[in-house]
C-alpha cells in the first residue's frame, strides 16, 4: 500500500529571514522552508509515500473557499502596495512587511473596505500578530499550499482511503480575515470544506497551538465539527482564544470542542485525551476525518511545552486510523528539524496500510 503526499515546490516563494519576537527582539523564523525539505526527503526514503504533484491550474478562488474576498485581496496584493510605498528598510533584510498598528477590536469593524487604502497600516486589520509577515513570494506559496490540501481532499473525495497535504505555509491560524502563526490560508478548513461537499466532516487538531482559525471559519457550521487539542490558552500562544467554554454559535453551537492541556503533557495523557474525542467523534457520525497534524507536541520542540516523543505519534495515528475513516493529514507545526523527519514518518506509516 502507498500513501499520496501532496507537494509543491511553492513553499521555497515564502523565506522570511526574522521575525519579532517578545520585547521587539529580532529572531530566526522557525517556520522556514527547511522544515518541508526535511520532511520530503524524509518520507522519499520510504517504501510507501507516493509524491504528488498539485491540481494543475492556478486556482485563485481556492481561498475564497473558506476566507472573505478583502482577505484574500489583500494577501495577494498587501506587499507590493506596502513596498512601493515603503522603500526604507533594515539593512541586511529582504523586503519584508508587517504592520505598523493593529486596530483595537471596537474599531475594527468600522475599519472593514477602508484598510485597503493604506496598504502600510492596512495589514494591521487583517492580522492578529507578528509571526506572519508578506514577502514578495507569500501569496504564491500559500496558494500552493491551499492547492495541496484541495488536491488531497479530491483525492479522498473520489476514492483514496488516506491522502497527505505536506503544506508549507501550514493554515490553521489564519481565520475567514486574518492571518497569524505563520499562516496566511487555513489548509485544514480549505480540505474540510471540499470534503463536507459529502456530508459531515470531523476536523481532529493535534498541533501544540489552538487551531483558532479553523475554529473561526467553522463557528457557525454544524456540518463540519471541530475539535482542537492544544497547550491551554492561558499558558501559551495564541492566549485568547481555545478555552474549553467555547463550542460554537448558531447552528454551529455544540460542534467546536476545544481541550485545553498544561504544559508537560505526556503523550499517555494525550492518549486519554484522544480516548475522550473519539466518542464525540462517533456521535457526530461524520463521513471523513481531517487531521491538523503538528509535531511542535514533541518533547523538545523549541517553541513549545509538550512532552511527546516520536513513538507516541506511532500510537496517536493508530488511534485516529482505527476510526476507519477517510483521511485528509494536512501538516501543520513541528519545529525542532532534527527530528523532524522521524516524526512524520512514524506518524504516517499507518494510514499507508
Amino acid at each position: 500500500m502507498t500513501l499520496p503526499i501532496v507537494h509543491s515546490e511553492t513553499y521555497q516563494r515564502h523565506h522570511p529571514t526574522f521575525e519579532i519576537g517578545s520585547g521587539g527582539r529580532i529572531m530566526p523564523y522557525y517556520e522556514s522552508p527547511q522544515r518541508a525539505e526535511i520532511m520530503l526527503e524524509a518520507l522519499r526514503a520510504t517504501s510507501w509515500a507516493k509524491i504528488v504533484t498539485p491540481e494543475e491550474g492556478r486556482h485563485e478562488s481556492l481561498p475564497l473557499l473558506v476566507h472573505d474576498g478583502d482577505y484574500v485581496w489583500f494577501i495577494r496584493n498587501g506587499f507590493k502596495e506596502w513596498l512601493a510605498t515603503n522603500p526604507l528598510l533594515p539593512e541586511g533584510y529582504p523586503p519584508t512587511y508587517y504592520p505598523s498598528c493593529f486596530p483595537p477590536p471596537r474599531a475594527r469593524r468600522r475599519l472593514k473596505g477602508e484598510a485597503r487604502l493604506n496598504a502600510a497600516e492596512g495589514y494591521g486589520y487583517y492580522t492578529f500578530d507578528l509571526t506572519a509577515p508578506l514577502i514578495e513570494g507569500t501569496y504564491e506559496a500559500a496558494l500552493g499550499a491551499a492547492t495541496c490540501a484541495m488536491t488531497a481532499a479530491n483525492l479522498v473525495l473520489y476514492g483514496d482511503r488516506s491522502a497527505y497535504a505536506l503544506c508549507r505555509p501550514p493554515g490553521h491560524h489564519a481565520g475567514r480575515d486574518f492571518s497569524g502563526g505563520y499562516c496566511y490560508f487555513n489548509n485544514t478548513a480549505i480540505a474540510a470544506k471540499i470534503l463536507s461537499v459529502r456530508g459531515r466532516v470531523a476536523v481532529i487538531d493535534i498541533d501544540y497551538h489552538h487551531g483558532n482559525g479553523t475554529q473561526d471559519i467553522f463557528w457557525e457550521d454544524d456540518r463540519v465539527l471541530t475539535i482542537s487539542i492544544h497547550c491551554d490558552p492561558r499558558m501559551d500562544y495564541p492566549y485568547f482564544v481555545g478555552f474549553a467554554d467555547e463550542v460554537g454559535a448558531g447552528a454551529g453551537e455544540g460542534y467546536n470542542l476545544n481541550i485545553p492541556l498544561p504544559p508537560g503533557a505526556t503523550g499517555e495523557w494525550y492518549l486519554k485525551t484522544l480516548d475522550l474525542v473519539f466518542d464525540r467523534i462517533r456521535l457526530f457520525d461524520p463521513w471523513a476525518l481531517v487531521i491538523a497534524v503538528g509535531f511542535d507536541t514533541y518533547g523538545d520542540d523549541p517553541i513549545s511545552k509538550f512532552d511527546l516523543i516520536t513513538s507516541d505519534y506511532v500510537a496517536v495515528a493508530q488511534r485516529l486510523r482505527a476510526l476507519n475513516l477517510p483521511t485528509v493529514l494536512v501538516q501543520e507545526g513541528g519545529y525542532n528539524t532534527e527530528v523532524l523527519g522521524k516524526n512524520v514518518v512514524a506518524f504516517l506509516e499507518p494510514f499507508s496500510s
